[in-house]
């Protein structure tokens, strides 16, 4: 388990959240695309 210190910090890195941010699409995107397949068979 990170330290919540740990945590703050990783928050305020920029080139964290982004990444982060970037995956979070990533994942929604493929989900939707998925959704969207297996409800069009």
């Amino acid at each position: 388990w990170v330290g919540l210190e740990n945590f703050r910090d990783l928050f305020r890195n920029e080139a964290f959240l982004l990444a982060m941010r970037n995956t979070l699409f990533q994942l929604i995107m493929a989900i939707f695309i998925l959704y969207h397949i297996k409800n069009n068979k």
